[in-house]
């Protein structure tokens, strides 16, 4: 059989707003601009998917997701979204529901990859939280896979990442999550909200990989709030039972 892989584009932590508003001195729309501009320009050209991962909003306006159709819709990818704990599901579901190319599914199946899709935000809380129904759908999920590797795309990281201001607003039942998991070949698991490039082993088995933001990086190791001027995203090129992840991160501008 043909070794086909599979690239996904992961694009995540925007922070955009209705308006050109600032997040700590940051204009989150222009970041969010100059970051398509480049993965439009060098990496859609192979690219078989994007994945969003979470925080697209920062005031959960539909004009802020409306700002992302618009910059996305002439990819002619598919886009697979799931919300962060900035974003209003209801307000993100109705707006791109309106598009066809962006899809809210529990379970992408490629040719040697499994990709599960999990909603790990509690209303009002930072932190993340699966729900009974989550893990219920995790489980049904998991049944259905029938590759030998899995990939699972969540916004809050479910184990420790090493930068201690982040990490207290990780996924709160995490007992519940690696519990689940623990039968099935699941390999590595996608996040967003931890504004920085991070590839980190769990026992040795799972790859836990994170993004840079659009927007800001979070300083690693940090205990409180300090943030880099730096922007980018995250590649993937699926094959077999493995992968290779690329961080794309420069200064802004």
């Amino acid at each position: 059989m043909q070794n086909k892989k599979f690239k996904v584009v992961q694009i995540t932590d925007c922070h955009l707003f209705k308006d050109d508003s600032l997040m700590l001195d940051v204009q989150t729309n222009k970041t969010f601009n100059h970051v398509i501009k480049r993965i439009k320009n060098e990496e859609l050209h192979d690219a078989d998917a994007i994945f969003l991962t979470g925080d697209l909003s920062q005031d959960e306006s539909k004009e802020s997701y409306q700002r992302i159709v618009d910059s996305l819709s002439d990819t002619n990818k598919n886009i697979y979204w799931i919300p962060g704990n900035h974003d209003c599901f209801t307000t993100v579901s109705k707006v791109f529901m309106e598009s066809k190319q962006f899809i809210y599914s529990r379970h992408l199946a490629t040719d040697y990859w499994d990709f599960i899709f999990l909603n790990t935000k509690l209303d009002g809380a930072d932190y993340g939280f699966l729900s009974e129904l989550e893990l219920s759908d995790l489980r049904e999920s998991l049944d259905q896979c029938v590759c030998q590797s899995i990939a699972i795309v969540m916004h809050h990281q479910p184990a420790p990442i090493g930068t201690p201001m982040i990490d207290k607003c990780m996924l709160e039942n995490v007992n519940s999550f690696w519990k689940i998991i623990s039968n099935y070949p699941v390999k590595m698991i996608m996040c967003g909200h931890v504004h920085g490039d991070y590839s980190v082993k769990y026992n040795e088995k799972i790859t836990i990989e994170a993004s840079p933001s659009t927007c800001i990086q979070w300083v690693k190791g940090a205990s409180l709030p300090k943030f880099e001027n730096k922007i980018g995203y995250k590649t993937y090129h699926f094959e077999n039972n493995k992968y290779v992840s690329k961080a794309q991160i420069w200064d802004r501008s």
